[in-house]
Order: C-alpha cells, then sequence, then structure tokens
C-alpha cells in the first residue's frame, strides 16, 4: 500500500482553520495525482482523528467524491468536552486529562465560541453521505464518548459505522 502523510501545518503558530485547510487540500492533491477515491482511506489518532472526519465533511460540501472509508483511533471530536468521559475517565487515561485537551484546545482556536463550530467539532456537523466509518477507543479514555457519540450520530445518518471498543 502506498500512503500519503501530509504536514499540515500546526497550532500555535498556525491556528485553526490552517490544519483542516491543508488537509483538504492534501486530499484534493491525491484525488487530482494519484488515485481512484473507491482506493483512499483516510485515517487518524486523536486530533487526526478530528480531522478526518473534518476532511471528509468539507470534502462532501466541497461537491468532491468520498473516499473508501475512513478510520479514526480515538478522535477528539468534541472541543467543548462535553461526553461523561471527559468526567469519569479523567484519572484513568494513559495519555490525556481534561485539562490538557483544553490547553490544547486554547492553542488551536483564536476564540473560544469556536468550539462549536463544526470544523472544529465534528460531532456536530452533518454526517450523512460520508464513506464507512471505523472508530477505536478504549474503554478508560477520556475520548470514549466522542467516538461512540460521533459513530451514533454517523450511524444515525445512514453511515455504515464499526465501533471497536476496547477494555482499556
Amino acid at each position: 500500500a502506498r500512503a500519503l502523510m501530509p504536514r499540515y501545518r500546526l497550532a500555535p503558530e498556525h491556528p485553526f482553520p490552517a490544519g483542516p485547510d491543508d488537509c483538504l487540500a492534501a486530499y484534493r492533491w491525491l484525488l487530482d495525482h494519484c488515485a481512484d477515491p473507491r482506493q483512499i482511506v483516510i485515517a487518524g489518532d486523536s486530533a487526526g482523528g478530528n480531522l478526518t472526519l473534518v476532511t471528509m465533511q468539507r470534502a462532501r460540501d466541497a461537491g468532491l467524491p468520498m473516499p473508501a472509508a475512513a478510520v479514526c483511533l480515538s478522535p477528539a471530536v468534541d472541543f467543548s468536552l462535553s461526553g461523561r468521559s471527559a468526567v469519569v475517565n479523567e484519572d484513568t487515561d494513559p495519555i490525556f486529562t481534561t485539562k490538557l485537551l483544553r490547553w490544547f484546545g486554547e492553542l488551536y482556536l483564536t476564540e473560544p465560541d469556536l468550539y462549536m463550530n463544526p470544523q472544529v467539532s465534528p460531532l456536530v456537523g452533518d454526517f450523512s453521505s460520508l464513506p464507512p466509518l471505523l472508530f477505536q477507543v478504549g474503554t478508560k479514555e477520556i475520548l470514549l464518548d466522542d467516538s461512540t457519540r460521533a459513530a451514533a450520530k454517523a450511524h444515525a445518518a445512514g453511515v455504515q459505522v464499526q465501533l471497536d471498543v476496547f477494555d482499556r
């Protein structure tokens, strides 16, 4: 398999929307130069899972063909951290704390009211017409509810979804 790992601009030097703009540009480049969209799978972990969903939602809204599928590993899809797991898994998450995730949000966004923008928090966006989605997450993660809620919303929109929740 061939892989493209785009170097997208990172905050705080390049806050939102630089990252999503770069990811959509990378997808457009793939469509223009390399691949049949039916042979493309977009994948991302954590913030990359966020960008995976945002890229697909933006590509769909721009009338671009959808990739064959997408993989979201513990995606951060709700910058408001409104999921219950953000509280109950605070002491069990092996990587993140809510304080750390809020700090990342402050670096990424120039204005806090952007938290509910679908291009920042794709959970509040439209999941219709997206390709099949695979979500994988652990039971002890702060981002557990991000995956379960995004999977449920995608399923409700008619998207084929597989949700793998791993113990711990």
